[in-house]
Formats: structure tokens, C-alpha cells, sequence
């Protein structure tokens, strides 16, 4: 699991090296983030059906199921929209990091 400091800890930059002179595991780095982005929108869809459900018997017939679908899932596209630009800035970041790495920066930190 990667955040943004990762590449600054020395004990992070063991762990990887350990794994690269093994050669039969495959390293797979993810943001930290992404599991948060990932719980978040559950509860979003989560919401959005407790919404539509609420609002559903209100306006009976199919402009009900219309209006419940507008109203609980319109602000849960967008709040996923928003995680998927954040998934995407952390990768990008993670992506440069990797490119920047050096060996000689890393610190020993807790």
C-alpha cells in the first residue's frame, strides 16, 4: 500500500528490493487511497438506493421511478466522478515518484 511518502522511508525501499532479488513474487503497489475511494462508494450507492427508495412512493407510476433515479443518482455519479479524478491524481503521482526514485534519498523514518 503506497502513500505519498512511501518512497521516503527507508524500510519501504528494503521491502521492495527484498521482493525484486526474489523475482517470483510480483510487486503490486496501490494507493493507499484507493480502498477508501473504493468503501466511499459503496456508501454512496448504498445512499443513493435508501434515497430512491424513499422517494419512489411519493410520486407513484414510472415518473416515480424516474424522479428516484434522477434524484439519488445524480449526486452519486458525481461524488464518484470526484473519486476517480483522485484515483487518478495519486496514480499519476505514483507514477512520477517512480520515475524520481533514488535510493540515496530515502530516510529512515517511523
Amino acid at each position: 500500500l503506497w502513500d505519498e511518502r512511501y518512497f521516503s522511508r527507508l524500510w519501504c525501499v528494503y521491502e521492495i528490493a527484498v521482493v525484486q532479488s526474489l523475482r517470483s513474487i510480483p510487486i503490486r503497489i496501490l494507493p493507499l487511497d484507493v480502498y477508501m475511494l473504493l468503501a466511499l462508494g459503496q456508501m454512496y450507492w448504498y445512499a443513493a438506493g435508501v434515497g430512491y427508495l424513499l422517494v419512489w412512493p411519493w410520486i407513484p407510476g414510472m415518473w416515480g421511478a424516474h424522479m428516484g433515479t434522477l434524484l439519488a443518482g445524480t449526486p452519486v455519479f458525481a461524488l464518484q466522478a470526484h473519486a476517480g479524478r483522485t484515483f487518478a491524481r495519486l496514480y499519476a503521482n505514483l507514477q512520477e515518484q517512480f520515475e524520481r526514485f533514488d535510493v540515496r534519498s530515502a530516510a529512515i523514518s517511523f
